[in-house]
C-alpha cells in the first residue's frame, strides 16, 4: 500500500504511528539513506515502537517524537506524511493541516486515510474541502479497504515554505 509513495532516502513522518504498524515498513522503504519520524501522544505506544524498530534493525532510520499541539513545527522537510485512522481525533484539524502544510517539500505527498466505521464521508469530504483551502491539491483517492482515502499533494510556488536555518 506504501510502495507507490515511498522511495529510498525520503524524508517521511508517521503521525499517529501507535506502535509501528506502518513505520516499520516505512523505514524499510525508505532504506538506511531515510528517515522516519514516528508521531505520537503516548510515550508507552513510542516505547513499543522503539523496541520493534530494535528488533527490525532500524533504529537509525527512526526517531520517535511525542506530539501534541505544534509537534510539526520543527520537523525537517518531509517527503510524505501518513495520516493513517487518526485524523478524526485531531481537535484542531484546520491547524494542524496547516503544520503539515508546512513541513512538507513542494512535491511531497500526504496519506490521509480514515475508517468507514468511525469517520462518516460528509466529514472526510469536509477535512478534505478543508485542504484544498490550504493549498492541498486532491491528487487521487486510493483504495484501501474498510477506508476513506486521500492522496494529497501541494503543487505551489513553494511560498508556503519557510526558510531552512
Amino acid at each position: 500500500m506504501l510502495r507507490p509513495y515511498v522511495h529510498p532516502g525520503d524524508s517521511v513522518v508517521d503521525i499517529g504511528c501507535g506502535m509501528g504498524y506502518f513505520t516499520i515498513p516505512l523505514a524499510k522503504l525508505a532504506g538506511p539513506k531515510g528517515h522516519i519520524t514516528a508521531i505520537d501522544i503516548q510515550e508507552k505506544m513510542l516505547a513499543a515502537l522503539r523496541k520493534r524498530a530494535e528488533r527490525n534493525n532500524v533504529t537509525e532510520t527512526v526517531t520517535t517524537h511525542l506530539g501534541g499541539s505544534g509537534s510539526f513545527r520543527y520537523h525537517e522537510k518531509a517527503d510524505f506524511v501518513l495520516l493513517f485512522w487518526m485524523f478524526h481525533e485531531v481537535p484542531e484539524q484546520r491547524a494542524s493541516l496547516i503544520e503539515i502544510r508546512d513541513i512538507l517539500r513542494r512535491d511531497g505527498r500526504v496519506l490521509f486515510v480514515e475508517p468507514i466505521v468511525h469517520v462518516p464521508k460528509k466529514s472526510f469530504l469536509q477535512t478534505i474541502r478543508i485542504a484544498t483551502e490550504l493549498g492541498f491539491n486532491l491528487i487521487e483517492n486510493p483504495r484501501i479497504r474498510f477506508s476513506h482515502s486521500a492522496l494529497l499533494g501541494f503543487v505551489g510556488d513553494g511560498s508556503h515554505e519557510k526558510p531552512r536555518p
